[in-house]
């Protein structure tokens, strides 16, 4: 084997053990206990890119107002160990982005290894929705006790999460791999092939978390609408428009016929009005995260500071974020922190729409295209998610983040040089034609 093919090798590995990383947290903090196991597999991976010449991603770089962020917040506001260590993980994640020069082979195996990820995820919620509460009381047994109080907590109201405490990540897990298959078979694909991610549909289901099911089918939505739109095609758009109202109708009309359908259960209490999109909790909680905003403007509260004040503060019966991330990141870091925060997020998210047009409408990067699409889906989906939820408070869901950033940044350089040719083609003697 030559050296650079085992380089290359290194680099897969290298990938698969951040996103086993992010896959597994519910083994190292909640069973094990052990913070410092998640630091290891941190620098595993990274040494396993730095035994190459290092080569920082330019267009990685704008991550890093991110990390500052959380370094000025900590500087200025303190912080606990469990803080630091949350911090230092997202730090790392983002260096470990610029460092990321990987070959496309990479990226492809690291999208297979998600894939098994979120596969071994759907068996486990569905061994837990059969086992039932032999499942829960073999598994909890395990865990710590403040994560054995969290899973009881989210499995008596009705959530399967598998080996996770909370749904919310398995669903990420599930979900993402879902729409990892489907992307890649999406034009292409016979019935057969369809099976799979149509039957992990079922634990996404059982996870119970309504918003991420319904921000999946908007997400798919939203990229093929753009890949219709980059060619102009407004009759498949409208078709589209019109598919997705008619599916929407029959699947409220079904659901609200479904009262026993445990998968169903979450939509068909919310359809007969028992439960409501928002409760006062949540609104509860934006209200406060505003105050204690204006309270503190210019640097916020401290990353992270806010759910500690739920309990001490605020009166709650329990901690909670914010449950919406703008706001956590304006009330926590301030509008200076807020700023560099939203900065990178709004680069990346430019580049991923420049890049998903570019790629459909000129058929550039054709072997490359729904890996491509997967990275713009994440970055969508994320960026909605974060409207109700904190998905770039969690690891989790932080870590497939990164590497929808690094799969465009990727391909983002090639597309600025193809994109300049293509301009420099269209200029004769200084006019456009």
């Amino acid at each position: 084997m030559s050296i650079r093919r085992s380089l290359i090798n290194l680099e897969s590995v290298s990938l698969c053990l951040i996103i086993l990383m992010a896959s597994t947290l519910w083994f190292f903090e909640d069973i094990l206990n052990m913070h410092f196991l998640v630091f290891g597999i941190m620098m595993l991976s990274m040494s396993f890119i730095l035994v190459r010449k290092v080569k920082f991603v330019r267009f990685s770089n704008v991550l890093l107002l991110f990390g500052l962020s959380i370094l000025i917040s900590i500087g200025i506001k303190g912080a606990t160990l469990r803080i630091i260590y949350r911090a230092t993980v997202f730090i790392l994640l983002l260096l470990y982005s610029v460092m990321a020069d990987f070959k496309i082979n990479t990226l492809f195996k690291a999208r297979k290894f998600l894939v098994f990820c979120g596969v071994f995820t759907s068996v486990t919620i569905i061994a837990q929705f059969l086992l039932g509460n032999t499942f829960n009381s073999i598994y909890y047994r395990m865990m710590k006790s403040t994560a054995q109080t969290e899973a009881m907590f989210y499995a008596t109201r009705g959530y399967y999460a598998g080996l996770f405490t909370k749904p919310h990540d398995a669903a990420a897990l599930v979900s993402f791999a879902i729409v990892a298959l489907l992307i890649e078979k999406w034009d292409t694909a016979s019935k057969k092939q369809m099976i799979i991610p149509l039957l992990m549909f079922i634990p996404l289901l059982l996870t119970g978390k309504r918003a991420i099911i319904v921000l999946v089918v908007v997400a798919l939505f939203i990229l093929r609408t753009l890949a219709q739109l980059a060619k102009k095609r407004w009759l498949n758009v409208l078709a589209m428009v019109v598919g997705i109202g008619v599916l929407a109708y029959v699947a409220i009309w079904y659901i609200g016929r479904s009262q026993n359908n445990v998968l169903f259960t979450r939509f068909y209490s919310l359809i007969n009005g028992e439960t409501s999109l928002f409760d006062n909790t949540r609104w509860r909680l934006w209200s406060d995260a505003w105050n204690l905003w204006t309270e503190n403007p210019i640097f916020g509260i401290g990353w992270e500071q806010f759910a500690g004040l739920t309990t001490s503060k605020l009166s709650y019966s329990r901690s909670h974020n914010v449950n919406m991330d703008y706001l956590q990141m304006l009330c926590e870091t301030g509008i200076v922190g807020f700023i560099l925060m939203i900065t990178p997020i709004m680069c990346m998210f430019k580049r991923a729409i420049s890049l998903c047009r570019y790629v459909v409408k000129t058929g550039s990067f054709a072997q490359q295209r729904n890996i491509i699409l997967f990275a713009v889906y994440i970055q969508i989906f994320i960026l909605m998610y974060a409207l109700i939820e904190v998905p770039f408070y969690s690891i989790t869901y932080f870590t497939f983040y990164i590497l929808s950033c690094i799969i465009i940044n990727t391909f983002y350089p090639s597309f600025r040089r193809q994109k300049t040719l293509l301009k420099n083609r269209l200029l004769v003697g200084g006019r456009r034609i």
